[in-house]
């Protein structure tokens, strides 16, 4: 058993590491789209204690089964310490969603921050996201881990997105948050 267990763990190591190097550029080709673009909503749980802030954040739009937005990860500081673009897909509830991250741009040499994948499997039901979190490390004997096992983002009540006719105006309008991840 611990044998096939041990080929999986390889099998999905080189998926991920193939993920890591092409996904920016698969991200933009597979962002091309001329249908309009559903705002799904932010789904956050976040604690801010005033000098600190924990938890994580996505913003999230549907093209047909297609997802597409952004990941944020708060470790401790105000701003996100990790954020990029995320995709996936959303068929009957079930929810596979893969974010590319680097640290934040406030980090002294952003641009050779290590890139780091964090994979969300789990549902949407209702208004709020529930599943687990796997982090896979793409430099430094890249494997897949877990990195938090019970995850529940309600919906924000604070924050919205809204509706886009196209990928191109989306893509516009998150311009900056977009060469976070390095286009």
């Amino acid at each position: 058993m611990a044998c096939t267990s041990q080929k999986k763990t390889v099998k999905m190591s080189q998926n991920y590491s193939k993920v890591c190097r092409s996904f920016m550029e698969d991200f933009d080709e597979s962002t091309d789209h001329p249908m309009m673009m559903t705002a799904l909503g932010v789904y956050e749980n976040i604690r801010n204690t005033g000098d600190h802030t924990y938890g994580y954040r996505m913003d999230l739009w549907r093209i047909e089964n297609e997802i597409i937005g952004f990941f944020y990860l708060y470790e401790s500081s105000l701003e996100p310490d990790q954020m990029g673009p995320l995709s996936g897909t959303l068929i009957d509830g079930d929810l596979q969603l893969t974010a590319w991250t680097k640290e934040g741009k406030g980090f002294e040499n952003w641009e050779k921050s290590a890139v780091q994948l964090f994979v969300f499997d789990g549902k949407k039901i209702a208004n709020q996201l529930i599943g687990k979190l796997s982090l896979f490390h793409c430099e430094n004997a890249p494997k897949l881990e877990m990195y938090d096992p019970n995850i529940l983002l309600p919906s924000s009540e604070m924050w919205e997105v809204e509706n886009f006719k196209n990928t191109t105006t989306w893509k516009e309008a998150y311009s900056e948050e977009l060469k976070m991840g390095g286009n």
